[in-house]
């Protein structure tokens, strides 16, 4: 799933679209034959005022224990990276990216005309790790909102976004698969300034 470096350019202040080019489809195809793990774990969704009630969720890497999850930093490899064979994707993301410690991976479909509802990610786990996006299939329409800022993430594009300021996402018509990852790298802390 390679692709090819972003040059910076002038984004928002909450987005920056780091890579672009990348081609989802293998990993696509690993999902569709195996759908039963968009099952496996319902929590993230299901939980008393979850923001993500219109999402189904594959956990990839997930925090080392539940208690005080919101501040765990270390993070333990789950079943389905190894099932649907993402560990060289996460590396070489990383490797591109100059993270030196990856935390949580999911992969997250928003069913169509869904809504993430706004909400900010807090603790000491959402303070160390940067959040990236890789979108593996959208809807042309799909919204992504941080702080002021919107944008449309564009299939084979990878972004980071600041997870810290107020976030929500209206999908369009289509459903939206995003590989999210978090991870610690030099200018990827907070707001980039």
């Amino acid at each position: 799933m390679s692709g090819q470096l972003k040059p910076v350019e002038t984004l928002p202040k909450n987005f920056r679209c780091l890579i672009h080019g990348l081609d989802p489809s293998d990993v696509l195809r690993r999902l569709a034959a195996m759908p039963e793990l968009w099952q496996q774990v319902t929590a993230r969704q299901s939980y008393d005022g979850s923001a993500h009630r219109d999402t189904e969720t594959i956990f990839l890497r997930a925090p080392a224990r539940l208690q005080d999850v919101l501040n765990v930093i270390e993070t333990v490899p789950m079943p389905a990276l190894r099932s649907l064979e993402l560990e060289p994707i996460l590396a070489e993301l990383a490797n591109d990216l100059g993270i030196r410690d990856i935390g949580r991976a999911m992969l997250v479909k928003l069913k169509p005309n869904g809504v993430i509802s706004p909400h900010i990610d807090e603790g000491a786990y959402a303070r160390y790790y940067a959040r990236f996006h890789c979108v593996l299939s959208t809807s042309p329409d799909c919204l992504f909102y941080s702080g002021d800022d919107c944008v449309h993430m564009s299939e084979g594009e990878c972004w980071w976004f600041n997870h810290r300021a107020t976030h929500h996402v209206h999908n369009g018509a289509q459903e939206r698969i995003h590989l999210i990852f978090d991870g610690c790298a030099p200018g990827f802390t907070g707001v980039l300034t």
